[in-house]
């Protein structure tokens, strides 16, 4: 499989600004344990909003009830179901405390002055299949130059998909065309039509489209790519600089869980068919295939950095990556240091 050519760091990588300092905390009480409660001594409850209501990446948090993620954590956490076209309109108006969402999405929401901060990758691997339709010959990724691939739109992961593998392989404009259909279901509905050639979408969309029978995933795109972070969290400052321990009880009963899960693949599994309404085979090819992928720790590497700046730039149409965004990033576990 064609590798990522390295590329010059050209953004300005700002990890540990913003809410660094936020986490800081008087020591006076060095004696006393920390709690996770609030300056009134009583239990914080923090609200989550995700950008998709059904992801089997989010499975800890969006079925935490189902898991008991947070179970006598001390903390009331409540999920609240968003898109990711209305991730920042609900963080800008106070109804989260904390995203979970595409790592390029939230990004440039803080490009767009919305004041909150990636703290930890959820899942860093761009787990995005590429799918060919069942009415083509192709058989490798490279067998589809010349084909129509749908995109949910401009500048979406599926669009972005598209561009790095077509920069690895050399393509040119006219050696492919995309097709936009504004939302998944209806790009999963014109790839079943035969309107397209081929999608590229997350690994349970894909999974499900070769089980029935639909199309035949060619290739991880991952690969074409390059480190990434295709979904992150992150946390309004404001929220964080007011309940550091909140936030740190939040992350290590979150990774907890995490652990657990990837030790005990038939509870990922059963989660994503009771309450997820996975089948059962794409549950268990998701916990074959990508349960082990989740990050236990939330930690981003600088070169992860990188490739989240372009495609953070690329999502608001800089196609070239000469305007790589600044990602600020802190990482949960500086919160209280």
């Amino acid at each position: 499989m064609s590798k990522l050519p390295a590329r010059k760091l050209k953004s300005r990588v700002l990890a540990g600004l913003s809410i660094a300092a936020l986490g800081l905390i008087a020591t006076g009480c060095a004696s006393t344990e920390p709690t996770a409660t609030g300056g009134t001594g009583e239990e914080v409850t923090i609200r989550v909003v995700t950008a998709v209501d059904n992801a089997y990446f989010f499975a800890p948090v969006q079925y935490h009830e189902f898991l008991g993620t947070w179970e006598d954590a001390g903390i009331n956490v409540e999920f609240v179901a968003g898109t990711t076209p209305t991730l920042g309109q609900i963080l800008a108006s106070g109804e989260a405390d904390i995203a979970l969402g595409g790592g390029t999405t939230e990004a440039a929401l803080r490009e767009q002055g919305i004041n909150q901060t990636i703290v930890a990758s959820n899942f860093s691997p761009w787990a995005m299949y590429v799918v060919a339709n069942d009415n083509t010959d192709a058989e490798t990724v490279e067998d589809l130059k010349g084909a129509n691939f749908g995109i949910t739109g401009a500048g979406a992961p599926s669009d972005f998909s598209v561009h790095k593998i077509a920069e690895d392989l050399g393509w040119k404009d006219g050696d492919y065309s995309t097709t936009a259909f504004g939302d998944v279901g209806s790009m999963v509905a014109g790839f079943r039509s035969g309107a397209v050639d081929a999608i590229i979408w997350m690994s349970d969309t894909a999974i499900s489209l070769e089980e029935e029978g639909s199309g035949r995933i060619l290739g991880d795109s991952s690969d074409y790519v390059g480190p990434t972070v295709l979904e992150s969290f992150s946390v309004m400052d404001e929220f964080a600089a007011k309940n550091p321990e909140a936030v740190r009880v939040f992350f290590e009963k979150y990774f907890a869980m995490v652990e657990k899960l990837q030790a005990e693949p038939e509870l990922f599994e059963s989660v994503l068919v009771e309450e997820g309404k996975y089948s059962q085979p794409v549950a268990k090819r998701l916990a074959e295939l990508e349960l082990p992928r989740m990050s236990t720790d939330g930690h981003i590497s600088d070169e992860e950095l990188e490739g989240l700046a372009e495609g953070a730039a690329f999502s608001t149409g800089d196609r070239t990556n000469e305007n790589p965004f600044e990602i600020v990033y802190t990482h949960w576990q500086d919160f209280l240091k």
